[in-house]
């Protein structure tokens, strides 16, 4: 299953085209966020000209930490030491969960770069998706923990293990993409195992893109901008513009279905809530690569999606910054 998620930052709600017509002509910064959804893989249900299909599921929220961040890296703010204008900056997800905590993370190396999934967008009953909160910092409580396994706890593990490593997928190699390892108890002892509860994106270098909003369809992608604006034929254009970051998201088979395995309630596997977040990843020791100064940038909450059977989900997550 492939989705299409489209992100915001927080300055303004979603409006429509005639409220960020008059917002752009005071000077006013408008974003917006949509979620969308494709049925199968990539390859599968397309149009006539070959492309996945995706429909609407929900809007989405950029969250304190994210928007902080944002502006600190927009206004050169980036060293906390000597940058006293900022108000209020979260503690980092590694300060608060104790991973990795000692190690010194930069700010200014940090990025969008991973997202994780949780139980805490809606109750089990269709239809009941929470609004996210603006204030959130965390997907919730880890539901893989030093304490077992809590399926009352909302934030998801992607992977656990006996080992350090992810056990060896179809290629022979433990999969590398996966960070935030969190030392858990897996029935046999406080330390009897390991969660991995953060993700790195499929696409690695995110693609910047641009396209006037011209189309019939407004879910529909008009026509991108691919070179200069010539100002005898753009400038008077009263079409819309939207900017864009695209990440590819991969929830794979063996992804979160292993935490409801283990803790013996598969038939409440499920997610409804994906959340990116930035840091910097660091080396921790020989062979160990794991992400600092890790926090929660946005939230997109959804009706549940199942994982009781095994599925690959593929989500293009699109951070838009201008519409």
């Amino acid at each position: 299953m492939a989705q299409l998620i489209k992100d915001t930052l927080p300055l303004m709600e979603v409006i429509n085209n005639d409220m960020a017509k008059a917002a752009r002509n005071h000077g006013l910064p408008v974003f917006k966020g949509k979620l969308f959804c494709h049925k199968g893989g990539l390859n599968e249900n397309l149009d006539r000209y070959g492309r996945p299909i995706f429909n609407f599921v929900n809007e989405n929220t950029v969250v304190i930490g994210g928007a902080v961040l944002a502006l600190k890296k927009l206004f050169g703010g980036i060293d906390m030491a000597s940058y006293t204008n900022v108000g209020y900056m979260p503690k980092s997800l590694n300060e608060i969960y104790n991973i990795n905590a000692s190690v010194e993370a930069d700010d200014a190396a940090s990025r969008i770069a991973l997202f994780g999934c949780g139980i805490g967008g809606s109750n089990l009953e269709w239809g009941s998706v929470k609004d996210p909160d603006f204030k959130m910092y965390t997907l919730g409580n880890m539901a893989a923990s030093e304490s077992g396994m809590d399926i009352s706890n909302t934030w998801l593990p992607f992977r656990i293990s006996t080992s350090t490593t992810i056990s060896p997928d179809e290629t022979g190699q433990s999969p590398s993409n996966y960070f935030f390892r969190k030392s858990i108890n897996l029935g046999t002892g406080s330390n009897s195992g390991y969660a991995w509860y953060l993700k790195e994106f499929t696409n690695s270098k995110i693609p910047i893109k641009c396209y006037w909003q011209n189309t019939i369809d407004p879910a529909d992608d008009g026509a991108e901008i691919t070179g200069d604006l010539i100002p005898e034929e753009d400038m008077d254009n009263t079409d819309l513009i939207e900017c864009f970051g695209e990440c590819m998201l991969t929830i794979t088979e063996d992804d979160l279905r292993e935490f409801f395995i283990a803790a013996g309630q598969l038939t409440y596997a499920r997610f409804n809530q994906i959340g990116l977040f930035t840091g910097q990843k660091k080396q921790i020791s020989n062979d160990y690569y794991d992400y600092v100064g890790v926090r929660l940038f946005s939230v997109v909450n959804f009706n549940n999606v199942s994982v009781q059977e095994p599925s690959t989900n593929v989500y293009l997550y699109r951070i838009y910054s201008a519409v």
